[in-house]
């Protein structure tokens, strides 16, 4: 794999920028998933990484990280087949550096300015009508058509439609001047055996959950005011990957390590960054996931015990109000995040045996799960 030469990142233009994220990790997942396609248990597949980047190289930092979790996952789902990965990759990790700590009070975010995309369901419209009501004047992002809302404090939910995974798009359509807050929660993830994924489901988890998020960063570099804040919604996946989802974690991975790359950037104007890496929670993204219905049904009954957008939306920005790098919100929150790295060490170690020995079983048979997404964003 490769990764582009370190150069400044504001200098590059969108065009390039979408190009260099598919030639680092779209076109990548696509030629490994024709690779897997083709071995069995006992064979063994070989990936590695790009040489790591320099020290402040964000985009270099963000895909090196986002590639290294791919391998991982790989490394997983792969082993339980009984294949084995070989790779140079490090454990990797990323660690959210602390800002100075806000003391939120009831009228905190009256007045202000703040841009939340994925506003139009899930954790993304709940987190920008509830801001609207604290008196916030809240610009919500979406590609799906929006209504106005105005409440009694004042705030007021502002429909803005644009597509965060083309920048000038962003940029046309929201409002010049400064954001006090810019929340991002705009995101898309399928689940599938990589052999199996449907191409265009790779490619979309990708430029939304990727090139959508470096196009936020960049925005926020420019747009936000001192003392502000920037909060990154990503997911549990970031930090602990999981078999079957291997453009999902990818993406993810890369969210959570453009916030801490953002926090370093951020900190000389003291804007606070959060990397949100939310527990379960019910939004649209479970709504006809997959295309088995039974599989689909166990969803639904599942997720009758998750809590609803709206309280997730209150935990997550309670911790942005007061400037922590890492929220939990959901359920389990990190409770959830340590039982699922224990459990990832137990599995690291099954799919390990299972390569090392060449057994295991063939998931060919299931197809692909995710129902096709197309231009599915929230």
């Amino acid at each position: 794999m490769t990764i582009p030469r370190e150069r400044p990142f504001h200098s590059i233009g969108p065009a390039e920028l979408s190009r260099l994220v598919t030639e680092s990790l779209t076109e990548p997942l696509l030629q490994i998933r024709e690779r897997v396609g083709k071995l069995r248990a006992g064979d063994t597949l070989e990936v590695n990484p790009a040489p790591c980047p320099t020290k402040g190289d964000l985009l270099g930092s963000v895909l090196h990280h986002a590639q290294s979790m791919m391998i991982e996952t790989l490394r997983l789902e792969l082993g339980f087949q009984g294949i084995a990965l070989k790779s140079s990759v490090m454990e990797p990790s990323i660690t959210v550096p602390s800002a100075w700590r806000r003391t939120p009070h009831s009228k905190y975010w009256v007045g202000k300015s703040v841009l939340v995309t994925g506003a139009s369901s899930g954790l993304g419209q709940a987190a920008a009508l509830e801001l609207a009501r604290k008196g916030a004047q809240v610009y919500g992002v979406a590609r799906r058509s929006m209504e106005r809302a105005e409440f009694p404090a004042g705030g007021t939910f502002i429909p803005t439609s644009a597509d965060v995974t083309r920048a000038d798009d962003l940029h046309a359509a929201i409002p010049t001047g400064q954001f006090f807050a810019i929340i991002h929660a705009a995101g898309t993830g399928t689940g599938d055996m990589i052999q199996n994924a449907n191409p265009d489901n790779l490619r979309q988890d990708i430029d939304v959950n990727v090139l959508g998020t470096l196009n936020i960063a960049n925005l926020a570099e420019s747009r936000l005011t001192k003392y502000g804040h920037l909060a990154i919604v990503s997911s549990g996946a970031a930090t602990v990957p999981w078999p079957g989802g291997v453009s999902y974690v990818t993406g993810k991975a890369a969210q959570h390590a453009i916030a801490a790359e953002m926090a370093h950037r951020l900190k000389p104007r003291n804007v606070a960054v959060t990397a949100v890496l939310p527990g379960a929670f019910n939004s649209g993204i479970w709504d006809n996931m997959l295309q088995n219905s039974v599989l689909q049904t166990v969803v639904e009954i599942n997720r009758r015990v998750f809590p609803s957008s709206r309280r997730t939306a209150r935990q997550m920005l309670a911790d942005i109000e007061r400037g922590k790098p890492v929220s939990t919100a959901g359920l389990g929150g990190g409770t959830a995040q340590r039982f699922g790295r224990l459990m990832l060490l137990q599995s690291k170690a099954v799919a390990g045996s299972l390569a090392m020995l060449g057994l295991g079983i063939s998931l060919d048979w299931l197809g692909s799960l995710s129902t096709p997404r197309g231009s599915f964003q929230r």
